[in-house]
């Protein structure tokens, strides 16, 4: 039959190696959540970029825009 203490050191040991397996795939996860948060944030970064990029064309095209309209109400008034 085994002893008190024979059955405690097993039953720590035991905890022992399955507090350690859980802390090491603990660990594997929150490594991998913080690699998927950069790639989420290096993400991020390229879609503002893109948006800036875009929100500058836009400006652009309207300001094109707004001048071929004067340009055609100029037109207009002369042919008048």
């Amino acid at each position: 039959m085994t002893q008190p203490s024979e059955l405690a050191e097993r039953l720590l040991e035991h905890w022992r190696s399955t507090g350690m397996t859980l802390c090491v795939e603990a660990a594997a996860q929150i490594e991998a959540q913080r690699e998927r948060i950069a790639q989420l944030d290096d993400e991020t970064l390229r879609v503002a970029r893109r948006n800036s990029l875009l929100v500058i064309e836009c400006d652009d095209l309207k300001a094109r825009c707004n001048r071929l309209t004067h340009q055609l109400q100029e037109l207009e008034a002369r042919e008048q």
